[in-house]
């Protein structure tokens, strides 16, 4: 019974941003929550035909999809020479993930800096090489063989 009561709270949001997104906008902007309303399609439509939703969906897709291949060949080349020949007596490898405990707003600035210097503001190259920048290794991967 707890379990069930615990599950239902957790899943209630999820359940309801679903069920907001086929609403009318006056059955969402109610003060009484409707529970029981016709769903549309409208605001799907809306999104893709007034707001290019299909070409924001696209730009997170090539970014996304670059980084983690870029972030898969690079991480785990690096990950695996660190674990296989011990570079730095561990002390490098040490430095490297220790900027996984700076907190990433830290870098917003230098980042921006160097992206304008180099004209890649507002590109997908800019994302791509921010995100691949902020990847862990997997050297605890490969030392456990």
């Amino acid at each position: 019974m707890v379990i069930t009561l615990v599950v239902l709270v957790i899943l209630f949001p999820i359940y309801w941003m679903v069920a907001t997104s086929f609403k009318q906008p006056l059955d969402v902007l109610t003060k009484v929550p409707r529970f029981i309303f016709t769903p549309t399609l409208d605001n799907y439509i809306f999104a893709f035909t007034q707001y290019e939703f299909a070409r924001f969906i696209f730009n997170s897709l090539v970014v996304a999809i670059c980084s983690t291949a870029l972030v898969m060949v690079t991480g785990t080349l690096a990950a695996y020479n660190f674990a296989r020949w011990n570079i730095g007596g561990g002390h490098l490898l040490f430095f490297i993930l220790s900027t996984r405990m700076m907190p990433a707003i830290a870098v917003v600035i230098p980042y921006f800096i160097i992206f304008r210097t180099l004209n890649l503001l507002d590109t997908h190259l800019a994302l791509i090489m921010a995100y691949t920048l902020i990847c862990p290794l997997l050297s605890g991967f490969f030392m456990g063989f």
